[in-house]
């Protein structure tokens, strides 16, 4: 683990909610999420609720702070490589998609999930800014690796291309 930071996401207004995010070196994100204390392996609308907060106040770091790269796009992917989280939400009336609850499909959930996540995550950020730049720092470097990865992959389609074709 890189950076790790807890939240009671609650609020005045919608369903209790706690989560917990790390960045780590790993590749791609991990999330776990729960709804009144039964898992979600499919995730649903928290889980995305979640995503979207992430994304939202990483590149809200990045353009207050003037860290966007020359030539570098970030994807909402790039922005959330190495996460992991878990995030519990509390619903009076959760709505799962399938008779083992393994997704909430509460569409209000997904807003409220997104501006609890958004806002605290900026609130730590700007309180440690150390963090946010390496999250950042990580961010761009997940983007350059996508890049070269696409860079090589068509060198070896194109490749293979003229080797097809000079055997044909």
């Amino acid at each position: 683990p890189r950076h790790d930071f807890m939240f009671d996401l609650g609020g005045e207004e919608g369903p209790r909610m706690e989560g917990a995010l790390q960045w780590t070196d790993g590749p791609g994100e991990y999330i776990r999420s729960y709804v009144n204390g039964v898992y979600t392996r499919d995730g649903g609308t928290h889980e995305q609720g979640l995503r979207t907060g992430v994304v939202r106040a990483v590149r809200n770091y990045i353009d207050i702070h003037d860290l966007k790269p020359r030539g570098v796009s970030l994807t909402p992917d790039d922005l959330r490589e190495g996460l992991s989280a878990v995030l519990s939400v509390y619903h009076l009336d959760p709505q799962f998609q399938g008779q083992t609850k393994e997704k909430l499909n509460n569409p209000e959930i997904n807003s409220h999930v997104a501006s609890a996540v958004g806002a605290n995550l900026e609130l730590y950020f700007n309180s440690n800014p150390t963090t946010a730049k390496a999250v950042v720092t990580r961010a761009i470097l997940a983007s350059k690796v996508r890049r070269a990865s696409l860079a090589a992959l068509l060198q070896v389609q194109r490749m293979t291309a003229v080797i097809v074709s000079a055997h044909g």
